[in-house]
């Protein structure tokens, strides 16, 4: 008995007791089995951020409008990532679409109503106009200039007479000039008019 006194130290009895936390708990741990632990066993908060594996949250994931804007980071949405035509009518504000938002010479007389430019806003405007003759069934290219003294604003085009399968094909303004294309699908001659509307300044 005394022999068994001598060799019980502080460090044999701690390592006893390690020895047996570890085989008592190895078996604990074999005791679980394969998927027994679920949501139930989970404690609240319990898995966090840094438990989650990279990747591993998903769209099949997030339930449908799971994701409040609150949750978006600021600048987070990029031009690439907007569907087009998601952006309508309806989703601009007022007034938010400013003159520095419009390209030059964005507007057309197309998309001008008739009482939405008066007298005044016309003053010192002048059409300078251009044409060609066109022979059925080809293209042909004109362009006419503003003056020394005038600034070109707009551009537009039209025919001689109207018609479903008369196609003008562009009208751009390259510096003080509009320039325009037409092409011609009926089976007469047609005259193709280019018109620039200039500002006297």
């Amino acid at each position: 008995m005394s022999q068994i006194r001598k060799r019980l130290t502080y460090a044999n009895v701690m390592s006893s007791i390690a020895v047996f936390l570890v085989l008592g708990g190895g078996a604990a741990f074999a005791a679980l089995g394969k998927n027994t632990v679920g949501t139930r066993q989970l404690q609240p908060n319990s898995v966090n951020r840094g438990i989650l594996a990279r990747n591993s949250v998903y769209p099949g994931k997030i339930n449908l409008e799971a994701v409040k804007a609150g949750r978006i980071a600021k600048n987070a949405i990029a031009r690439d990532r907007l569907r087009n035509g998601i952006v309508s009518t309806d989703k601009l504000q007022d007034d938010a679409v400013t003159t520095g938002k419009l390209a030059n010479f964005a507007v057309s007389q197309a998309k001008l109503t008739p009482s939405s430019v008066g007298a005044p806003q016309l003053k010192g405007l002048v059409t300078r106009t251009n044409s060609v003759a066109i022979n059925a069934g080809t293209s042909n290219a004109t362009n006419v200039s503003c003056l020394s003294g005038e600034r070109i604003i707009s551009a537009g085009t039209h025919w001689s007479a109207s018609e479903d399968d008369l196609e003008t094909n562009y009208v751009q303004i390259v510096g003080n000039t509009a320039i325009g294309r037409g092409n011609n699908h009926t089976a007469a001659q047609k005259t193709f008019f280019v018109d620039a509307y200039c500002l006297q300044e």
